[in-house]
C-alpha cells in the first residue's frame, strides 16, 4: 500500500520493508527508525509490510503477517505489538493486510482467523469472528464498521453487543461471496466489491 508522508513524500509498503519516495527529488530511501530513545536509527528492512495507516494522533501503523507496528514520525521510535491472545484453543492469527484506526482510537486488523483489535491504552488484543478469514475492513461516515470475508459475505459491527452480524442472508448468493473491498462515496453510498460483482448500498444501507 501507499501512504502520504507529509507533503513531500510517500511511504511504500513492500515485502522487504518500507521505502520512502521523495516526490521532489524522486529518490527512494529506506524508512529509518530508532529501536529506543537514545539509540541510533536503523533502516526499516527485512519485514513484509502489508499496509500503513495514520491514526488520530498522527502516529503511523503498519501491518505485518504476525504483528502490528506503531511508528512515531516525530522521534522515529518504533513500537511492536506481538499477538498473545491467551487462547490456547486457536492458532496464532496471521494478518491478511487491512488495518483500521477506529474512532475510539483502537486499531482493528484483519486476519485469517477473524478480526484482531488492539486497545491502544492497555496494549491488549481481543479477538472477534474467530474462524472466518477477513479480507477488508472499513468504517463509514456514520461510524459503522464493516468487514468483508472470504466466502461468508459482508458483516456489520453491532456495537451494543460487541459482535459482527451478517448483513445479507447467509443462505443467499451474496451472503456466500468473498468481499474484496469496501468504500463509501461522497453521497454516502457504500460500494461492496466481490469476486464476481459490485453491490451498491444507499445512504440508508438498502441495496440499490
Amino acid at each position: 500500500s501507499i501512504l502520504e508522508n507529509g507533503s513531500d513524500s510517500l511511504l511504500l509498503c513492500t515485502e522487504r520493508g518500507i521505502v520512502v519516495f521523495n516526490k521532489k527529488t524522486r529518490l527512494l530511501t529506506w524508512l529509518r527508525y530508532k529501536p529506543g530513545l537514545g539509540l541510533p536509527s536503523e533502516k526499516f528492512t527485512g519485514r513484509n509490510v502489508f499496509q500503513s495507516i495514520d491514526d488520530m494522533n498522527g502516529l503511523k501503523w503498519f501491518s505485518t503477517p504476525n504483528r502490528l507496528i506503531q511508528y512515531n514520525p516525530h522521534n522515529q521510535i518504533l513500537k511492536e505489538y506481538q499477538f498473545d491472545l491467551n487462547d490456547k484453543g486457536s492458532n496464532t492469527p496471521t494478518l491478511t493486510g487491512p488495518i483500521l484506526a477506529e474512532r475510539s482510537g483502537d486499531i482493528w486488523t484483519a486476519s485469517r482467523e477473524g478480526i484482531i483489535i488492539l486497545n491502544i491504552h492497555t496494549g491488549v488484543f481481543r479477538h472477534l469472528m474467530k474462524g472466518i478469514e477477513i479480507r477488508s475492513l472499513y468504517q463509514d461516515s456514520g461510524g459503522s464498521v464493516w468487514a468483508g470475508s472470504v466466502g461468508h459475505g459482508l458483516f456489520r459491527f453491532n456495537k451494543s453487543i460487541d459482535r459482527f452480524d451478517p448483513f445479507f442472508d447467509p443462505q443467499s448468493t451474496i451472503g456466500k461471496e468473498t468481499i474484496v473491498n469496501i468504500i463509501e462515496d461522497d453521497l454516502k453510498n457504500l460500494w461492496i466489491i466481490t469476486n464476481s460483482s459490485i453491490v451498491k448500498l444507499n445512504a440508508d444501507r438498502e441495496r440499490s
